[in-house]
């Protein structure tokens, strides 16, 4: 395991120890080059850091990673994660119900479509939102 991975493992473990040992399972199954793993674990540790009970959120990335990858490739499972760090910013929550999205969205002949449609509308109620507490803490 690099130091990366030992960081990522440490966060994880912090926040919930079963989320960890699920992340070097994953991580030990999956067949990446270096450059590649350093990226996932990148993600992973960006899930973990999102906020409050953010190992959920990596914890969905993690239940999901193997399947998704070998269906869509790396770097459009990194792009849902990305889609999943935007809709934790304010709680960890919607991230958590994105994978559950993302999980029901691989079983359809549209979900991804449909996913990418959810993804813009999650986004807009978000930004929304974060505009009105703006305006009340201004």
């Amino acid at each position: 395991m690099t130091s990366a991975s030992d960081n990522v493992y440490a966060v994880l473990a912090k926040q919930h120890e079963p989320t960890a040992a699920e992340f070097l399972a994953v991580r030990q199954r999956l067949t990446l080059n270096a450059e590649d793993q350093g990226r996932f674990d990148q993600m992973v540790l960006a899930l973990a850091d999102s906020g409050w009970h953010g190992f959920e959120a990596a914890a969905g990335f993690l239940a999901l990673s193997e399947t998704m990858i070998a269906q869509q490739g790396l770097t459009q499972w990194l792009n849902r994660g990305q889609a999943a760090l935007r809709l934790s910013r304010i709680n960890f929550e919607p991230a958590v119900i994105y994978w559950r999205l993302v999980r029901i969205a691989a079983l359809q002949s549209e979900g991804d479509a449909q996913l990418r449609l959810l993804e813009r509308l999650g986004l807009r109620v978000q930004a929304r939102f974060e505009f009105a507490s703006h305006l009340l803490a201004d």
